[in-house]
């Protein structure tokens, strides 16, 4: 049998290979089709990790924010980790692809929950994109954000929350943007905690107000 540590470096390959892929493919088609605007830029920090957070207002949010990436700064994050709902792994075909572009279910992975496994990740140095509020945004409807991106950062040292707002121009009353719609991204400025209380909603609350 190959050791553990031999798989993980062979999976993690095939996960970059998959995301630089998609990014040198799918990238400048998007910026145009969405005519993505970025704001602010990325000060990524070489010996550091990342927990990347975001509103959610479409399926299409992560791809349309990476895309938006520089290419320097993205090859510095990959691989990147997508805490990912399991209803959208039940197909084996949609299955195989989304874990080779490094998702993660909710449902956890190898009887680990899932922001333990995410944990480990950024342990080994990986990127974790996360939702706080865990679903898509509902027009009208202010969804309460989660703790699991303090959970994160919290037990991940090295680790640093990158604040990101994605604003589509116009109404969206479907589960994609519409072409030539205006995207913009904005960045914002990296930060970590310095404590942590017992209850972690207050700083999970704090996130979401530097969300935007």
């Amino acid at each position: 049998m190959y050791p553990a540590r031999y798989l993980s470096t062979m999976k993690n390959i095939w996960i970059k290979s998959c995301q630089l892929a998609a990014y040198v493919a799918l990238a400048l088609p998007l910026r145009v089709l969405f005519k993505i605007e970025r704001i602010g830029d990325l000060d990524l920090e070489q010996e550091k990790r990342y927990i990347l957070c975001s509103n959610h207002s479409t399926c299409l949010d992560p791809f349309l924010i990476l895309s938006s990436f520089p290419r320097k700064e993205f090859m510095q994050l990959l691989p990147v980790r997508f805490i990912t709902s399991h209803r959208y792994l039940g197909n084996p075909l949609s299955r195989a692809l989304l874990l080779s572009m490094g998702c993660v279910s909710t449902a956890g992975h190898r009887g680990k929950k899932v922001l333990c496994a995410c944990k480990e990740s950024l342990t080994r140095g990986e990127t974790v994109f996360i939702f706080p509020t865990g679903r898509v945004d509902k027009p009208g409807l202010k969804e309460p954000p989660k703790v699991g991106v303090v959970y994160l950062e919290r037990e991940a040292d090295k680790a640093l929350i990158l604040p990101i707002r994605i604003d589509i121009a116009g109404e969206c009353d479907r589960s994609a943007p519409r072409l030539f719609s205006g995207v913009k991204i904005r960045i914002g400025k990296t930060f970590r905690h310095t404590t942590y209380p017992k209850d972690l909603q207050p700083l999970a609350d704090e996130v979401m107000e530097r969300i935007g």
